[in-house]
């Protein structure tokens, strides 16, 4: 046994602890099911805002009316929201993607390979180093066959149309530092565009696994509106 590590609970004992805490569990079989299904872990971030605040902080005890099929059909929803959302943003990131890469690839085949073509951003400290790093462990653990195909006839020296499928999303604002003043105004300001569109998608698109929450379940603080009913009124923020 570790003393510095949470004690293992079985199902019934989660229950029972969520039971203690306040929490309305209905059908005991159920619960126990739910929890069978979805990590114990995961659900907390969905009943955390029905968490009591005591003092400016979170404690264990939950909002009286919290039950955990308000907590479940919230995990639900965030479900199908993420779902829904990533719909959506997955054609905009292919198109993005298609995008940055010819451009980039007027500007040089390997442009994202020669820093000497990248803008100010570059030459700050070890950004460039440290995305280069990240997109060369990106291009070795790909497994997909067009890096195999450039391994085997070019060296593994991928141009940046192909580089950018490799590339994790938040790293293709490599457009962002593009400095090339040999080309049309024009087409610097496409990039840039692009580039800034690609940044923002990012922002917006986290997380995209699926084991992670969207973001606003991951920040609501504020309890349910049977809790605030209960307690008569929104308490304090954290």
């Amino acid at each position: 046994m570790h003393d510095d590590v949470k004690a293992y609970r079985t199902y019934e004992e989660q229950v029972d602890l969520l039971a203690g805490r306040g929490m309305a569990i209905g059908d005991r079989g159920k619960a126990i099911a739910t929890l069978q299904r979805v990590n114990y872990y995961r659900l907390s971030g969905y009943w955390y805002p029905f968490r009591q605040q005591v003092g400016g902080k979170r404690v264990d005890d939950f909002y009286p009316g919290t039950s955990l099929d308000d907590v479940v059909a919230l995990y639900e929803f965030d479900v199908r929201l993420r779902a829904a959302t990533f719909s959506v943003l997955a054609p905009i990131e292919l198109a993005l993607r298609a995008h940055l890469g010819h451009e980039l690839g007027r500007v040089d085949p390997c442009a994202h390979l020669d820093p000497d073509l990248l803008g100010p951003t570059v030459q700050k400290g070890n950004s460039y180093r440290k995305w280069l790093e990240g997109y060369k462990s990106e291009l070795s653990r790909s497994r997909e066959d067009f890096v195999a195909h450039h391994h085997e006839k070019y060296g593994g020296r991928l141009p940046v149309w192909a580089a950018v499928e490799v590339l994790d999303w938040g790293g293709s604002d490599v457009s962002l530092w593009l400095r090339s003043p040999q080309r049309p105004g024009r087409r610097r300001r496409r990039l840039r565009t692009a580039g800034t569109a690609a940044h923002e998608l990012d922002e917006g698109a986290q997380p995209r696994e699926e084991h992670m929450r969207t973001p606003w379940t991951a920040v609501q603080s504020s309890p349910h509106p049977v809790a605030e009913a209960a307690e008569g009124g929104r308490p304090p923020g954290p």
